[in-house]
C-alpha cells in the first residue's frame, strides 16, 4: 500500500508542478492560447493520480475487511482447536476466552492503523528532508540580471520558462536554448 501511495504522491507532484508552471506563466499561457494544452496535461496526470488513488483505497478496504473479520476467525479457530484437542468447552471457558479476545481486539486493530500512520509519517519526513537539503541562495547576494528574464519568459527558480516554436518550455540559465528538463508542451 505504501508503494502505491509513493507513486500517487509523485504523480500528484507532477500535477501540482504543471499547475504551478501555468500560473507562473499565466500571461504567456493566455496570450498564446495554451489553456487547452494545460488542461489536457492536467487531466491526463489527474487520471493517473485517480487510478493510483483507487488502487490505494482498494488495498485499504481489503485491510479494513481483514481487520474486522480476523477477530471472529481467530476466536472460532481457537475454540475449534480447543475442542479438537479433546477438551470440553464449558460456558466459563468460552466466556473467559471471549473476554480475553475482546480485550485484545482493540490493541490489535489499532496496531495495524499505527503501522500505517508510521509509514505515512516516515514518507512525509523523507520528503521534507529532501526539501530541506536543497541548495539555498543568500538573499543579499542575489542580483537581477536582464539576461535572467526573457521577453516571453518568466523567471522560475534558476531557470526560464518561455515560449518557442516548439511550445512552452522550461529551460535553465546555462542552456536557455534547450528545454532543459524536457518539459515541452506542444
Amino acid at each position: 500500500m505504501m508503494e502505491i501511495r509513493k507513486q500517487r504522491v509523485r504523480v500528484t507532484d507532477v500535477r501540482v508542478e504543471i499547475v504551478n508552471a501555468m500560473l507562473q506563466g499565466i500571461k504567456v499561457t493566455k496570450l498564446n492560447n495554451y489553456e487547452r494544452r494545460y488542461v489536457e496535461r492536467i487531466r491526463d496526470v489527474r487520471e493517473r493520480e485517480l487510478g493510483l488513488l483507487r488502487r490505494e483505497l482498494y488495498v485499504w478496504s481489503m485491510v479494513m475487511a481483514v481487520q474486522f473479520i480476523s477477530p471472529v476467525v481467530a476466536s472460532a479457530g481457537a475454540f475449534a482447536a480447543y475442542v479438537l484437542t479433546g477438551n470440553v468447552l464449558t460456558t466459563a471457558d468460552a466466556f473467559t476466552a471471549l473476554l480475553l479476545f475482546n480485550a485484545l481486539r482493540f490493541p490489535i486493530n489499532y496496531a495495524s492503523r499505527l503501522v500505517g500512520k508510521v509509514a505515512q509519517a516516515r514518507e512525509s519526513a523523507r520528503r521534507i528532508s529532501v526539501f530541506m537539503r536543497r541548495e539555498t541562495r543568500d538573499a543579499g547576494t542575489m542580483e537581477m540580471d536582464h539576461r535572467d528574464v526573457s521577453v516571453n519568459g518568466v523567471m522560475d527558480g534558476g531557470g526560464v520558462a518561455g515560449v518557442s516554436k516548439k511550445g512552452i518550455h522550461k529551460g535553465t540559465r546555462e542552456r536557455e536554448d534547450s528545454t532543459g528538463l524536457g518539459e515541452t508542451i506542444d
